[in-house]
């Protein structure tokens, strides 16, 4: 299930959208303290507090091994899965199944459509459900086909 960025707190005072869009710019989530303070446009000092409140929420780590193979005083920082999940978070409405079902059932016709013409070199041969979608919940984050 997609993490609801809506409902996260602040982090270090930090709007978490605001947040999770800089985390994402990462290179495979792996950023230095000085990188933090440039994507917040912030002092080294500000950028410190955002880090320290990101390892005290459980998104990211120390990255002791960049550290030492880089040779700088600069604290390096990882992602870890806490954080991945974070980072894939939205904040995106929820759908009401209803609406899921009218999607797949459009979804389904296009299939049919494509099929049927031959100018398509390739057909469907089978459209998969799967996620949320097969529980019994009325409130979904999305369909997943």
């Amino acid at each position: 299930m997609t993490l609801d960025i809506r409902t996260v707190p602040s982090i270090g005072g930090e709007d978490a959208m605001k947040v999770r869009d800089i985390l994402r710019k990462s290179y495979y989530g792996v950023f230095r303290q000085d990188w933090l303070s440039r994507k917040f446009q912030c002092s080294e000092q500000r950028a410190a507090e955002i880090a320290a409140a990101l390892v005290e929420t459980g998104y990211v780590k120390r990255n002791l091994d960049r550290e030492r193979d880089d040779d700088s005083a600069m604290p390096w920082y990882s992602v870890i899965r806490k954080g991945f999940a974070f980072m894939r978070g939205s904040a995106a409405p929820r759908i009401k199944r209803k609406t899921a079902e009218s999607a797949l059932q459009e979804f389904i016709e296009r299939v049919r459509q494509v099929n049927a013409d031959p100018r398509y070199l390739y057909s469907v041969n089978r459209v998969v459900v799967f996620g949320s979608f097969l529980g019994n919940c009325e409130r979904l984050g999305d369909i997943d086909i």
